[in-house]
């Protein structure tokens, strides 16, 4: 994943509702919601672009996952990321697939063997994880304009690295601005309600080496 989708992903957890214990770490955030299926928000920044979207939800057993779809647009060219993941924010130890696909590459499926390797690696509760890493706090509620619209905020301030977030229980994901991070200033440039899988062709399983 390139710099900007790994640092977008990161405030992207911070700027979700959560449980309890990440409640306490990031005071504020309690009342964002999931989005409905077909929610989505695109971002640009000096590094690429990208787009979050909640593209379905799946049943398997007794369990019920939802698609979550990255798309991102960087120097190295477009890739797009879609998880199957259980709960919302979504919990990477229970990862049931994921999908990737660059540029017009085939779509390739994760195997289950790397998937599992990797999801016993994450933190159960990456939102609480995120947080307690954030050293943010409440700084109040704000009114902002971005190019997709002026939105009621609540923003946060990491002293110890000197960035600002911006979130908003009326956009998709929460998300809509930081400053000063690292993967670079990020700014919301639309919301939606119509997104799709942007997953194109045949999905193949990934070999494994």
């Amino acid at each position: 994943m390139s710099s900007l989708g790994r640092a977008t992903a990161g405030l992207v957890l911070v700027a979700l509702a959560g449980r309890t214990s990440a409640m306490a770490q990031c005071p504020g955030i309690e009342n964002l919601k999931a989005p409905p299926v077909g929610g989505y928000s695109e971002y640009k920044s000096d590094r690429g672009t990208m787009r979050l979207a909640l593209v379905g939800t799946e049943t398997r057993g007794t369990t019920t996952y939802i698609r979550m779809e990255m798309g991102m647009t960087s120097q190295d060219g477009p890739m797009v990321m879609q998880m199957l993941v259980p709960g919302y924010p979504y919990e990477m130890s229970g990862i049931a697939e994921m999908v990737m696909q660059r540029g017009h590459e085939p779509a390739m499926r994760m195997p289950q063997q790397m998937l599992s390797m990797m999801a016993s690696r994450m933190p159960k509760d990456m939102l609480s994880e995120a947080c307690r890493n954030s050293h943010m706090t409440r700084v109040g509620e704000e009114s902002i304009t971005v190019p997709a619209g002026t939105f009621n905020t609540v923003h946060f301030h990491d002293a110890d690295k000197n960035s600002d977030v911006w979130i908003s229980s009326d956009v998709p994901f929460g998300l809509v601005q930081t400053k000063g991070t690292s993967g670079g200033d990020i700014v919301l440039t639309a919301r939606g309600t119509d997104a799709k899988s942007s997953i194109t062709g045949p999905i193949q399983d990934m070999p494994m080496h």
